[in-house]
């Protein structure tokens, strides 16, 4: 192996990220020795400037990459010497870590979806080291290697790999629910946000994490824009507002869609949470720091790197990265959250009406649903209450159909009284 990737390997690695500019990158060293982790230094550097990853997404992956190394060094092992064995151990391993870190109510399907997405960076990673960085036979291949795998550099640079084939991710979990995804509209799916919420959990730590999952759960609760999420001010949350409401807590947001001012309801768990997060996270990070808070516009969401209020584009990065991470050509970000609540309202309007009777026409949950949704068309929204009312084929009862078998009964006991008249006359 090339000297610069051979050192004496330690248990835990230190991160130093540059400033998004031409020379962006990380410098990763050794915590105990101070030595310099080349191989993590380069991969980024070949993520950002070959494959043209965009910043967010490059640390997502060295990320991964630092978790792998470290195990190796807390193992004893070295590029050199893991196997396939090695590395189902560290597989193994990383799912233990997620059960315990990330919220225990989510399923095991999603705990593995995490540990696969992690693997498969791993994967990568190897593929790079051994045909871009040390051109050393035997480290992973399809035969006779270390690693078993058929992925090589020029499959990598194809969209990062389409597709989840067995031949390339041997040893990633098997059957937890990472299926296709269409790519239009994106609406993120339960187990979409479940994955989410198991990712920022494990790959950040402190306020950032807690900051992206308190965005997450905005999202597909309350069905907010992105804008107005990140619009959101610490004064619209007081405690004593907040302990004064009942079920559900009111706000309207600054920033609006065409300039609206609708009111928004907020689940009074929620709003409690995000006040807890103002007191908490938030504040620590200002005082730790000794940022001024009239620097940051009253706002909830911050940076964490500046403590300036969090950029639109930033927010969207952060999840359309995430997204990324469930498959590389799902074109999704923070907008798919709000298509979740909208589905998720749509099949609540449906199941009510279906129960009491009333209409299911997709005109009228289309006007029912725009409501909570605080969007002034409700024609805009008859495509998706379409789509998603599919699944109630069967079962769907409109006002149409209901006049519809009214009028097929009516029919039937004309011609039942028919025949009976029939029948006393021959009588």
């Amino acid at each position: 192996m090339m000297s610069k990737y051979v050192s004496t390997w330690e248990d835990a690695i230190d991160l130093s990220w540059q400033p998004e500019t031409k020379s962006k990158g990380v410098v990763a060293y050794w915590r105990e020795s101070g030595n310099l982790v080349f191989a993590l230094m380069d991969y980024c550097l070949y993520l950002l400037d070959v494959e043209l990853i965009k910043y967010g997404t490059a640390r997502n992956e060295i990320f991964h990459i630092k978790r792998f190394m470290e195990y190796l060094g807390s193992e004893k092992l070295t590029f050199a010497t893991v196997t396939d064995k090695e590395l189902a151990e560290f597989r193994d391993s990383e799912l233990k870590d997620v059960r315990g870190k990330s919220n225990s109510t989510l399923s095991e399907n999603a705990h593995k979806r995490t540990v696969n997405s992690r693997l498969r960076r791993v994967y990568h990673f190897l593929s790079w080291l051994q045909e871009i960085a040390l051109d050393q036979v035997g480290l992973i291949g399809p035969e006779n290697a270390n690693v078993m795998s058929s992925l090589n550099v020029k499959q990598r640079s194809e969209r990062r790999q389409r597709g989840r084939n067995k031949d390339y991710y041997p040893l990633v979990f098997r059957h937890v629910g990472e299926g296709s995804k269409h790519r239009t509209s994106y609406c993120a799916t339960d187990e979409d946000l479940e994955f989410l919420q198991a990712h920022f959990a494990t790959s950040m730590t402190g306020g950032p994490a807690r900051r992206n999952i308190l965005l997450l759960d905005i999202g597909y609760l309350t069905g907010l824009r992105r804008g107005s999420v990140n619009s959101l001010r610490c004064a619209q949350f007081a405690r004593e507002a907040i302990d004064a409401a009942a079920d559900t807590f009111e706000v309207v947001p600054d920033e609006q869609k065409l300039g609206y001012e609708k009111t928004y309801e907020f689940p009074i768990r929620l709003a409690e949470r995000i006040r807890d997060y103002i007191e908490g996270p938030r504040a620590e990070m200002l005082s730790a720091r000794k940022w001024k808070d009239e620097d940051t516009d009253d706002r909830i969401f911050l940076s964490f790197r500046s403590g300036r209020p969090l950029a639109d584009a930033t927010l969207s990065e952060i999840f359309g990265d995430a997204f990324a991470l469930l498959d590389p050509k799902l074109r999704a970000a923070y907008h798919a959250l709000r298509h979740n609540f909208g589905n998720t309202r749509i099949d609540q309007e449906v199941d009510s009406r279906l129960e009491l009777g009333l209409d299911t026409s997709v005109t009228s949950i289309a006007a029912a649903v725009s409501v909570s949704m605080g969007q002034s068309n409700p024609a805009s929204l008859e495509p998706y209450v379409s789509q998603q009312m599919s699944k109630f084929r069967g079962k769907k009862v409109t006002a149409a159909d209901r006049v519809a078998e009214l009028e097929r009964e009516n029919l039937e006991l004309k011609r039942e009284l028919a025949a009976l008249k029939q029948s006393a006359n021959k009588a």
